[in-house]
This record gives C-alpha cells, structure tokens and sequence, in this order.
C-alpha cells in the first residue's frame, strides 16, 4: 500500500485567496470540492511583484511542476516512437508480412488520421474534465494501442487489421501531446518559461521519433539490398533483397520490439493514474487565471480570424509535410543509395538536432518575449529551412556528385530542415495563444493540430496510390516550406495575451482577473503545496 506525505513550503510569497482582506466581501465563496459554480471574481493582491522570480503576490510556481512536465513529455516520446515504428523498418516489415508500401503508409497515415478527427473531443473533455482525466485517456490509449500490436495472426489481412486497430489507439494518445502543450505550460509555468515548457514537450515528441529511426533498425534485422540504387526493379518485389534472418526470426524481432513499447506504455500510464494532478493550487501567473471565452462561441470566432488560418498554414506547410515527409524517409533514399541503417541515422539525427533546436529558440523567445520576437523568428527559420531542402533537391535531382559527397550533401540538408521545422513548432503554438486570446489555449491547439494533419494526410494518402510514385515527394516539401514564408509575413503578430498581462501589472491597488467559467474550478482555494512529494510502501 503508497502513502503520500505532502511537504509544505514557505508560502510566503503567495497570498492565499481565501483571505477575507483581498476577497469582494459580496463575493460567495465556495468549496473546492463543489462541482459546479458560477463565475467569479477574485481579486488579487496589488501589483507588486517579487524581485527574484517576477510573479506577483497571488500568484506561485510549484516545483513539482518539472515532475509533471517530465511524465507529459514521456508520454509524448510514447506516442511518437510507437507512431513511427514502421518507417525505419519497412523493408523488413513488407518482407516478413507481405506487405506493399502502401500499407507502410496507411500505417503512419491512421495515426495522423486521428489527429483530425479527435481534437474536438479531447477539446470537450479538458474544457469539463481537466487536464488529468485527459491525461489518462491519453496514456491508457496508448497503453492500449502498443499491447494490442502483441497480438500477430497467422495471415497477413489479420496482421494488417490488428497493426491498424493499434495505430489507430495509439494516435487517439498523440492528441494532447501535441494540441495541449501550451495549456500545460499555462496551468503550471510562469511567463518567463512558459514558451521553454511547451519546446520540452514537443521536442521530446520529436526524441521519440528520433529514436525510432535508430531504436527499430538495430533490434531488427535490415534486408541486403541487391545495388538497389541502381536498378529499376519494383522496391516492394521482394526478389532483389537476399534476407538474412528467416522469416521467422524476422517477425520475432519485430515481436521483441513491440514489447518493449508496450512495457514501457503500460508503466507510464500506471505513473499517470499515481499522480497526475487537474492543475496546481495557485496559477503560476495572472494569465494563467484569466477568463477565456467559452468553448462553443470561441469555435465561430477561431475559423473566421485570418491570421488564425494564416498562422495554421504555416504549420501545416512546413512541419505537417515535413514531418510526414521524414515518417517515410527510408521510402524516398533507397532509390537514391541509401540503407534502411542510414536512412534511419539520418531521421534520427535530424529530430534529436530539431528536438534541441526547438528548446533553444524557445527560450530565445522567452529572454526577448517583450520584444515580440515570435514571428521574426518564424521567418528565419523558414527561410533557411527553404535554403536546405533546395539545395537537398538540387543534389539528388540535377548536380552529379558522387555517392559519398551525394550521402554528405543530403545528411546535412535534411537535417538542417529538420532543425528548422522542429524548432517553429513550439514558436508557432505560442505565437497562436499569444495572438487569439482570449480564446483557450486547447481549443487553439487542437485546431492547429487538424490543420497540420490534413496537410500530413494528404501526403501520405497520395503515398498509398502505387501509380503516383514517388518522384513528386521532394518537390511537394519544397513547395511547402515556399508557400509558408508570404504566410508569415502578412500574419498579425500582435500579442493580446501579453497586452493583458502587461495590464494587470501595471494596475495599481487591487487587480481584477476573471477566473474561467464553466463547471469546473481549476485552481484550489485551499494550498496544501505538496512540492515534495514522497511516495512511502509498507
């Protein structure tokens, strides 16, 4: 049996909001344990901040807040390394079950299908349930979707069917990773780290996928290409490969691989169900704890601002075509040379170099955040993200270099556009919650997460027709990154979050924030600041 001993902290900074001196006396106030309450007003202390940390009085950052970002950002390297488990392994995959390409994509593909067709509903369950409920549908879908796959029939049509059903669990569990970031920074990081917190999580999602590249071709088995680079053969004709391994010991690699997946899903959604709070007691900033519009109305009003679509074009161009674009890179290098083993190093360095990139123009971003750096950044990067992958085209479309410089020229490009698509993603989750408030957090990123994987779909939906090929795919990324950069230019940047913020600050006596309606009450009255959170078995 666990026991949870709570350790309080010095609460002296954070002024508690039950106190009668800092309430409305016309204010009811009631119980945190009710389920339902009307909106409210509370009033914070005035404007006087703490010089350390710059939070006003009122307000509190938890240092557990860095255990709960750890386990979001867990379960996001889950859902991406599980999610790109067959790319790096595709040759092997279409050998041991007879499959075709197409079904490679239909794979990747079903998990960004979900990405459209859930944000609505993971909308609706944060909006009435919180952010732990939504954790742990996430975590137990995933969960669910790694253990199934254990599960290998004996024919190929029952293989396919049980790797869909798990792909399509598993991308029901990419849902809040990626639509949900910015609303975890919120509820538990101050300003100053906010736009850091959301680049950890996403870069982690892009760790995961990193890994997969490496994680899947060395606990299985590549097949021996016969000079495939040079001959016209049919790729999915498994008579120019000469197998090593049976086809058994093929599939028992594959078996091997999965189970660890699914171990390492099953644990983390056993630490969500542990702990995994709603929210913190107190809000770490004023924002964090301002009202936002409802959800119903707020979903009118997103799909008729121009720079809404502006801004989540750009994030379908660049990082939803690239992304899907590096999902099935070993597809587009082996006509060029490239082994599966390299093909997978590349994918791997690329979103390990993104991962590290994202986190660092985020806290550019955060150091220079009243400057409003946000879109000059955007620029930058899709700029030279354009630069690359030109330069990758022009290398293995019209220059004849040799293997060795064409191998050098294409690993540098491509990671490059990597670090660059990485890296916007966290910048343009912000720039979207920055530039549509007061519309929540959720909403905005679930509806960048559809746009983005519309953009994703189509690419690989048009990678599962056989008579389209693959010629067409180096040009498709390269148009999206070009059609982006006008995108950026003509998006208003003008941050309304920030505006408010800057507004509560500079109020003198007492400032009033609107806590958010609805039927939930995110923040606790009462403060039981269990920073240090010790788990004792007897």
């Amino acid at each position: 049996m666990a026991k949870y001993v709570q350790h309080d902290e010095d609460n002296s900074d954070a002024v508690d909001s039950t106190d009668s001196s800092i309430l409305d006396p016309d204010m009811k106030t009631e119980s945190p344990f009710d389920t339902t309450e009307a909106d409210s007003e509370i009033l914070l202390t005035p404007s006087v901040s703490d010089e350390r940390t710059g939070l006003f009085k009122g307000t509190k950052s938890y240092k557990r807040r860095w255990y709960i970002l750890a386990l979001w950002c867990a379960v996001g390297f889950a859902n991406f390394e599980i999610w790109n488990t067959w790319g790096p392994i595709q040759n092997t995959a279409k050998y041991t079950f007879n499959w075709k390409t197409s079904q490679i994509s239909l794979l990747v593909n079903l998990g960004l299908f979900t990405l459209i067709l859930f944000p609505p509903v993971f909308v609706l369950i944060i909006d009435r349930y919180g952010l732990r409920v939504a954790q742990l549908i996430t975590a137990g879908s995933i969960a669910a979707g790694a253990s199934i796959r254990l599960i290998i029939p004996d024919n190929s049509i029952g293989i396919c069917i049980i790797q869909d059903l798990g792909e399509f669990l598993n991308g029901i569990g990419g849902v809040l990773p990626m639509a949900a970031s910015t609303m975890l920074s919120l509820k538990w990081f101050p300003e100053g780290e906010r736009r850091t917190a959301t680049a950890f999580s996403t870069g982690t999602q892009q760790i995961g996928l990193a890994l997969s590249f490496l994680i899947g071709p060395l606990l299985v088995d590549d097949l021996k290409p016969v000079d495939m680079a040079n001959s016209s053969t049919d790729p999915n004709d498994t008579s120019t490969v000469e197998p090593g391994p049976t086809k058994e010991e093929m599939q028992g690699q594959i078996w091997h691989y999965i189970l660890y997946q699914s171990i390492y899903a099953v644990v983390l959604f056993v630490l969500v169900v542990v702990y995994f709070p709603r929210s913190p007691p107190k809000p770490p900033s004023e924002v964090s704890f301002s009202k936002r519009e409802d959800l119903l109305p707020s979903v009118g009003k997103i799909v008729k601002k121009p720079k809404f679509w502006c801004l989540a074009f750009v994030y379908g161009l660049f990082s939803g075509v690239f992304n899907s674009y590096l999902s099935i890179l070993d597809v587009d290098l082996q006509p060029k040379g490239f082994s599966q083993v390299l093909a997978g190093w590349i994918g791997s360095t690329t979103t390990l170099a993104g991962a590290i990139g994202g986190v660092i123009f985020a806290n550019l971003a955060d150091r220079l955040r009243r400057h409003n750096p946000v879109k000059k950044l955007l620029l930058m990067l899709l700029c030279v993200g354009f630069g690359s992958f030109l330069l990758f085209v022009l290398s293995v479309k019209a220059f004849s270099l040799s293997l060795a410089a064409n191998k050098a020229v294409v690993f540098v490009t491509v990671v490059v556009t990597g670090i660059c698509s990485a890296s916007s993603v966290p910048l343009v989750f912000e720039m979207g919650s920055d530039i549509l408030f007061p519309i929540s957090e959720e909403l905005i990123g679930s509806m960048l997460v559809l746009v983005q994987n519309v953009f994703g779909s189509l690419i690989l939906a048009a990678m599962s027709i056989p008579q389209l090929g693959d010629a067409w795919l180096d040009y498709a990324v390269l148009s999206g990154v070009l059609l982006a950069i006008p995108l950026v230019l003509v998006v208003d940047d003008t941050n309304e979050r920030g505006k408010m913020s800057e507004t509560v600050r500079r109020q003198s006596g007492r400032s009033i924030v609107n806590s958010r309606g609805g039927t939930r009450n995110d923040y606790s009255d009462n403060d039981t600041s269990d920073d240090n959170l010790i788990i004792m078995s007897h």
